[in-house]
């Protein structure tokens, strides 16, 4: 007991670390902040874009509108303190729900597996992987008793009853709401392997689908989902492959996991106790999405641990000699103090404030276009689009930011990524959009080709990005040095809204 309320200390004080250490604002965090804030001033969810000049679609459905407004009213209520706590409660809580506690060793691998995933200051999907893992925690114990004599046990009634109720939380803080089904299907095919019948996991799933009409736009909602889902986004860094298979230490806690994962099958084999390793098809499924897909690689990683603690308890006692024992007591001794002095340090060294760093973010130029009282159609290419709605809005409007396939065309999409990358087609998003001022990242190609074009004037550069205004258009009193901390925080909307 002593053991495991220190790991639990430990990985508290490691997550609290890791909150002030890796505290850049995400891309994502200011299209959702724009959101919540509007929701919250408008008193309804807005069904059409605000933000945007380029073509949209006709109806903005948000599958993060829960995510947005708890993020405003915690972002207006507490300010960054708010935001980066609200992130390590969520992280705490599915490291809570995963681990055993058994070993200092494991736990800290856990810990460094899941911090991919929980990195940024704070995203919708942190949501699905706590509800990912709490409905893992909830499948197995539900499948202590499916093979009793009744259908349900007194425990699994209790259990049944949690699933439509957090499927009315999840389906409105994140679209990852389809990950907790897709569970469920695999659970209930791994109990098959083993002999029990998926009865529980089939109610589970019926119980739980009409609650995900609970949400602002109905069954439309599905559509969107079902689209999103399966459309390609190749330019998208989390959407890309990983190599887990090459020798680097990029993704190393999770080749660990994968290494002790394997030894483990090999030896269960061996021992003829391979049933003791249950979870194997989810083990397998996870797996397989996480290296399709960069995001999805925590899944494993949530699914791995859970199921890695269990399987070591069917290998023979020769493992825990006195030698083996008192090595490992140092080993595990010498790691709790290791970590529980750098976290202490850490603590003690660092700022509670999320970084919005120029180089990041366009901070120097967007506050140039707003001292110069800047106005009019901002064409910008997609990492900087919602930091620069937040921003400038409603002075500008933008032409595309991080919220893309649920808000713009896929031609718009195309329009400004080719104009963004210097692509061949470059030409056509000038020639289709009414654009007013164009800010490009310093080191784009575009620069190069928008010097060839009459109708532009460069008029700011910095080591970060440059802003174009129409040749015509005219500022009297340029100015351009400045030291407001308005651009490098996470304030937004200081102009108000008409």
């Amino acid at each position: 007991m002593k053991l495991e309320r220190l790991i639990l200390f430990l990985l508290f004080l490691l997550v609290l670390a890791a909150g002030v250490i890796y505290n850049e604002a995400d891309r994502d965090l200011w299209h959702r902040l724009a959101m919540g804030r509007l929701t919250l001033e408008n008193g309804s969810i807005p069904l059409c874009d605000p933000f945007a000049y380029t073509e949209t679609r006709i109806e903005w459905i948000d599958h993060e509108w829960g995510s947005g407004l708890l993020f405003w009213i915690t972002c207006k209520k507490f300010g960054d303190i708010g935001l980066i706590l609200l992130k390590d409660i969520l992280f705490f809580s599915t490291l809570i729900l995963i681990c055993r506690f058994r070993s200092i060793f494991l736990s800290l691998l856990l810990f460094f597996a899941l911090l991919p995933g929980f990195v940024p200051t704070v995203r919708c999907q942190i949501f699905t992987y706590f509800f990912f893992a709490l409905w893992l925690r909830l499948l197995d114990a539900s499948s202590a008793t499916l093979d009793s004599k009744k259908i349900f046990s007194k425990l699994q009634l209790k259990i049944l009853a949690v699933f439509p109720l957090t499927t009315i939380l999840w389906v409105n803080l994140h679209g990852g709401f389809v990950a907790g089904f897709g569970l469920i299907v695999l659970h209930a095919v791994d109990s098959m392997l083993r002999g029990k019948r998926p009865w529980f996991h089939l109610s589970a799933i019926l119980v739980s689908i009409p609650f995900t009409l609970i949400n602002p736009y109905g069954l439309k909602f599905w559509f969107y989902i079902l689209e999103a889902a399966t459309m390609q986004r190749p330019l998208i860094t989390e959407w890309q492959s990983i190599r887990l298979f090459e020798l680097n230490f990029n993704w190393l806690a999770i080749k660990i996991i994968l290494i002790l994962l394997i030894s483990i099958i090999v030896i269960l084999v061996r021992r003829k106790c391979f049933r003791n390793l249950h979870g194997i098809v989810i083990l397998a499924a996870t797996l397989f999405l996480g290296i399709k897909h960069a995001r999805h690689i925590t899944f494993f990683a949530i699914a791995a641990m859970y199921y890695i603690i269990p399987a070591l308890e069917c290998f023979n006692s020769e493992w825990t000699g006195k030698i083996f024992e008192r090595t490992l007591r140092f080993f595990n001794i010498a790691l709790l103090a290791l970590v529980f002095s750098a976290s202490i340090y850490i603590l003690a060294d660092s700022e509670w404030k999320i970084k919005v760093p120029n180089g990041l973010y366009p901070v120097k130029a967007s506050e140039f276009i707003y001292e110069n009282g800047i106005e009019g159609n901002i064409l910008v290419p997609l990492n900087w689009g919602s930091y620069v709605l937040w921003k400038l809005y409603p002075s500008c409007r933008v032409s595309l930011d991080g919220r893309y396939e649920e808000v713009y065309t896929n031609e718009t999409y195309r329009l400004v990524t080719d104009f963004a990358f210097g692509l061949p087609k470059w030409k056509e998003c000038l020639e289709k959009f009414n654009h007013d001022i164009i800010l490009l990242p310093a080191d784009s190609p575009t620069n190069n080709l928008i010097h060839g074009l009459n109708s532009w004037k460069e008029v700011y550069r910095d080591e970060t990005a440059v802003v174009y205004l129409k040749r015509d258009a005219e500022i009297s009193g340029m100015k351009k040095n400045f030291s407001k901390n308005y651009f490098s925080s996470i304030e937004g909307y200081k102009r108000s809204i008409e």
